[in-house]
Order: structure tokens, then C-alpha cells, then sequence
């Protein structure tokens, strides 16, 4: 928009980042690898031999669990090379 003095008025737009996680990245290095498949395999069979910190936006049917449900969608996603979708 232009002032009458015909200069460009200069507005303030205030935004916020929301920080996008990447369904099935366990391990959250920014792709869905074998590394995501057997932390999500481990975690399980309740073998895990770490401490596994599973990030909330990998709950891809929002039950507040981690299950087979992720598994299968983290298997799906490297079988179809979509790794960083």
C-alpha cells in the first residue's frame, strides 16, 4: 500500500514457527530408517536396552501408545523409499 506522500507503508505481521516432526522418525534425525524400525520394534517386545525418547508427533493414529500401528507405517514408508515425507 502506498501513503500519500507516496512511500510504501511498511506493516508488522507477527507469525509463529511450529516445528513440523516427521511421522515415523523415532529417533528424530529428520528421515524414517531401519534405525526407526527396530527402536519402534524394541519398544515393543519391551526389550529396549537404552533409553528410547520417542517424539509425540510419531503417534500416527493419535492413541497416545506407540504400537504395531507405527510400525507397519514406519516398514511401509522405507519399503516405498518415502524417507523423508
Amino acid at each position: 500500500m502506498i501513503d500519500a506522500s507516496g512511500l510504501s507503508e511498511v506493516k508488522n505481521i507477527t507469525f509463529s514457527v511450529i516445528d513440523v516432526l516427521l511421522k515415523g522418525d523415532i529417533d528424530n534425525n529428520n528421515k524414517i530408517d531401519l534405525k526407526d524400525a527396530i527402536l519402534a520394534m524394541k519398544v515393543l517386545v519391551s526389550i529396549a536396552d537404552e533409553t528410547i525418547i520417542i517424539n509425540s508427533g510419531t503417534d500416527i493414529n493419535f492413541d497416545n501408545k506407540y504400537g504395531f500401528e507405527e510400525l507397519i507405517f514406519i516398514l511401509q514408508k522405507i519399503s516405498k523409499g518415502m524417507t523423508n515425507e
